[in-house]
């Protein structure tokens, strides 16, 4: 910054610089002359911020303007602070003063709650807040938090924060909520943060929205001088709904009476108990938030009425009942029958008692059944198979019953059967299941539908058929598998009446083909197996047909197997280029047949190569011949580390999961000679597009993995010296 002067007197000033560097100042006192020839010392004092006294001098030729640095001293941390200096010499004296401002680095604390919060209902779906924010230079608001929270039944719900308004070129002071509903009491809350922390909350504003209507009111006599009026209501928290009444004496309907009663809106039912004697009478509905509803006068928040409900006239007797059941049908003997109806009231008051009667057949005499409130009773129809008709009356706050109903009939027959007939016994030998069953019922009723299963030995059903008629035969879709168990059930029904499950527990045996012919062996021209695979003669035999034939692989005497090829022909031959060169190679056909079941022959081949192979292609096909004459060098390795940790003299090793084996080999060929691969053979397998290579050896390794180059000089013109290196890779 700029020197800062004082006043001159004898020809002599002060002056202070100020030097800010982030959170400290440095703040440097200088004497200047003008012109005039100073030769003196004195006390330079401190006033202010700093305080004390320093011995000074200064000289200055006449004609000169001479400058000095009288004194440096640095100050820290934020704030305002005042540093002055005089000083008294044989002429005069001086003095100068410099206020110096360090602006905290960041907020000195969380900020000052807002003020002043007011919300304001723009719709039914919005509400918009305004507020006073509070923010100062050492405390500014950088984010505000606006939270809300709802009038319920219970209470106040949870506050719930709705926004955080972020701090741009000016500090949000407005905010409007999209997401009240209808029919609810808000209350709101605003604080403002930084990174100091929060500030504490403003005054809490509370708001409304309109409620929704009530629907569906419906009323209903329950005396001649009460009645109960019902409704639903949407929405959500605290409501309380209000009623209206107009009533008819005989004279015509009166006004609406304003107000007449209110319950809470998710009561659901109110009873009037004032409906004058032999009137008509009729309601309708409206609601408001119950936080306010004692008080409140404001249209906008006050829902619709709703429409007006069904009218209520003087006690009558009710209507036939209808919709009897069971009737036209028939039910099981010996087990208890259900029957149900439904009460028609002219006056709309539910039903108080009922009268059943029935009887078996038209010869017979009703039976009478007394029933309260309840729409149904309960017949035991008894061991006989005759037809029973029965019917019923009800009657509400009436006195009197109303009319008999129509005359329902149903008829008694024993509950039908049903025997599994296909599979028959523990076993079935095809991949196809089907399952048959024969029906009985001794009233002859017909089978009107059917159900079939079929379930695994943990009795989880696999497969489900269904269907109505008098099918008795059908096929599952699942084909199920040779060796494994299964259960087999069955039901049926005429009209509703079920018979129990009738099962079968079977295992699926199949029977497995001839065995196949397998013969091959070595050829050293090619550097593979050659195989020969024939499906079994089944000339004179029962046995199923061979449909397709796998061919397996194992070097390690049977220990594991490999898949050579699936899926051949009763008739193949096969070449395979990944058997040992030398020890025997082990090789195993599966025949199977169309439902399943298998049979195999396997055959050991020996082979005698003295060379190295190196096999390319997809199926390592293309070959170079090596003679086992070469430098080889295999390398295996596992992946390793180790680190240090404080408190351990030596460091802890680990194991990974990686494993590494390379093989590298170096050698000779010679020129025209036949049981050696060519220089232009190697070029051809290191050329392969295949990405996997196979390297063979009198050793019995294998190891596929990626070939690198393969490099050959000519050495005397009649030969050529070869190497190359294989990683061990997946294949």
């Amino acid at each position: 910054m700029a020197v800062v002067w004082g006043a001159w007197s004898g020809y002599f000033r002060l002056g202070i610089d100020l030097v800010y560097s982030g959170q400290s100042c440095t703040i440097i006192v200088y004497g200047q002359s003008d012109g005039y020839g100073h030769n003196w010392s004195g006390t330079l004092n401190f006033t202010g911020s700093w305080s004390g006294s320093k011995s000074v001098s200064f000289y200055s030729g006449h004609g000169q303007t001479v400058t000095k640095e009288l004194h440096r001293s640095t100050t820290t941390g934020p704030g305002t602070r005042s540093y002055g200096a005089n000083i008294s010499y044989w002429n005069g004296s001086a003095s100068v003063s410099r206020t110096v401002t360090i602006a905290p680095s960041g907020p000195s604390g969380p900020p000052p709650a807002p003020t002043n919060l007011k919300a304001t209902k723009t719709s039914d779906t919005s509400i918009r807040l305004d507020w006073t924010p509070a923010s100062t230079s050492s405390a500014p608001v950088h984010q505000q938090i606006i939270q809300r929270r709802f009038w319920t039944s219970g209470g106040w719900s949870a506050w719930n924060q709705m926004a955080s308004l972020t701090t741009g070129s000016s500090v949000p002071k407005t905010w409007t909520d999209t997401t009240v509903k209808a029919g609810n009491t808000y209350e709101y809350r605003v604080a403002g943060k930084n990174s100091k922390g929060q500030s504490g909350w403003s005054n809490v504003v509370e708001q409304y929205t309109r409620a929704i209507p009530p629907t569906n009111v419906k009323a209903t006599l329950v005396t001649t001088t009460s009645a109960k009026v019902t409704w639903s209501q949407s929405g959500q928290g605290a409501l309380r709904t209000y009623f209206e009444r107009r009533v008819d004496t005989g004279s015509g309907w009166e006004q609406w009476q304003s107000r007449f009663a209110y319950a809470d809106a998710w009561a659901g039912s109110w009873t009037d108990t004032s409906i004058p004697a032999g009137a008509r009478v009729q309601y309708r509905a409206w609601t408001v938030p119950s936080k306010v509803a004692s008080w409140i006068n404001d249209a906008a928040l006050q829902s619709a009425y709703s429409e007006a409900s069904n009218i209520l006239a003087s006690l009558q007797p009710p209507n036939a009942p209808s919709n009897l059941a069971p009737n036209g049908t028939v039910v099981a003997v010996g087990e208890p029958v259900r029957l149900t109806w439904v009460h028609n009231p002219v006056d709309t008051t539910e039903q108080t008692a009922a009268e059943v009667q029935w009887k078996w057949g038209p010869q017979d005499t009703w039976h009478t059944i007394a029933v309260g409130e309840n729409s149904y009773a309960t017949l035991d129809a008894g061991s006989s198979h005759y037809p029973i008709q029965w019917r019923v009356r009800t009657r509400g706050q009436h006195a009197d019953f109303g009319p008999w109903s129509a005359i329902a009939q149903f008829d008694v027959v024993d509950r039908p059967g049903v025997a599994v007939t296909t599979p028959e016994g523990d076993t079935w030998d095809t991949p196809e299941l089907d399952v048959a069953w024969s029906f009985y019922q001794a009233q002859y009723r017909p089978q009107s539908a059917w159900n079939a299963e079929l379930l695994d030995n943990d009795r989880q059903v696999i497969e489900e058929l269904q269907g109505s008629g008098a099918t008795t035969s059908k096929r599952f879709s699942t084909r199920i598998e040779n060796g494994v168990t299964y259960v087999v059930r069955v039901r049926a029904a005429t009209w509703q009446i079920w018979s129990d499950w009738a099962e079968q527990t079977f295992t699926a045996t199949f029977l497995p083909p001839e065995l196949p012919e397998l013969v091959g062996s070595w050829d050293e021209d090619m550097g593979a197996h050659t195989l020969a695979v024939v499906a079994g003669d089944k000339s004179g035999s029962d046995k199923p047909e061979t449909v397709r034939i796998d061919l397996w692989r194992s070097v390690d005497q049977g220990a594991t197997w490999e898949l050579v090829a699936e899926g051949l022909s009763t008739d193949a031959v096969v070449s395979d280029w990944e058997g040992l060169s030398l020890g025997d190679t082990q090789y195993r056909a599966v025949a199977w047949t169309h439902a399943g079941a298998n049979a195999e022959t396997v055959l050991i081949i020996p082979a005698d190569s003295a060379a190295i192979w190196l096999g390319a292609g997809s199926k390592y096909e293309d070959t170079a011949r090596l003679p086992y004459n070469p430098e080889i060098e295999i390398t295996a390795g596992r992946e390793r580390s180790s680190e240090h940790y404080e408190g351990r003299a030596l460091p802890v090793a680990y194991a990974g999961e990686h494993l590494s084996r390379s093989v590298k080999a170096s050698g000779l060929i010679i020129n025209d000679e036949p049981e050696n691969a060519a220089r232009v053979d190697l070029e051809r397998v290191a050329h392969a597009s295949f990405p996997i290579h196979l390297y063979r050896d009198p050793a019995g390794n294998r190891i596929y993995g990626t070939l690198s180059t393969i490099p050959a000089t000519s050495r005397w013109g009649k030969a050529w010296e070869w190497s190359f290196t294989l990683d061990e890779t997946e294949h």
